[in-house]
């Protein structure tokens, strides 16, 4: 396991709108300079207010400008690590794209190494503020375990 700032990281998520871009916002705060993120069913969009109100409110970050993108239109061999939000999202990335074993993980795995139990990010789409607080702090959580885990 490494620091967030050693790694290139792409976050996968489904709609590229809320976890992704939350991680993104939370790893380059960070210090992770080489992050980015993405859905795997992203269309044009931009991140839910939600989103870019907690992480505003929360944790002084600002993820206003950021633009939805499809894992399809990336280079994924161009990241060091893939980190997806849940179990489903990283078989999906494993059948199309077929990274490295070593570069792709979940969240949670790449967190907690092998004493990892099987464990998503749920979506917050369409829930409360208070739902996307929870999600973004499992996120947080997850990060800072990588950053301890050296």
């Amino acid at each position: 396991m490494s620091h967030l700032t050693d790694k290139s990281i792409l976050f996968v998520c489904t709609g590229n709108t809320c976890r992704s871009p939350m991680a993104e916002g939370l790893a380059r705060a960070m210090g992770a300079a080489a992050v980015a993120s993405a859905g795997i069913s992203a269309g044009t969009g931009s991140a839910s207010a939600n989103a870019v109100n907690i992480m505003k409110d929360i944790y002084d970050i600002d993820i206003s400008s950021h633009i939805s993108k499809n894992a399809a239109d990336l280079g994924l061999s161009d990241f060091d690590l893939i980190l997806t939000m849940t179990r489903t999202h990283k078989a999906y990335v494993a059948e199309l794209f077929a990274p490295p074993p070593e570069k792709l993980f979940t969240l949670y795995e790449y967190a907690d190494g092998a004493e990892s139990l099987p464990k998503d990010i749920s979506d917050p789409f369409m829930a409360g503020y208070d739902t996307y607080a929870a999600c973004a702090a499992q996120i947080k959580h997850c990060l800072d375990r990588i950053n301890e885990r050296v």
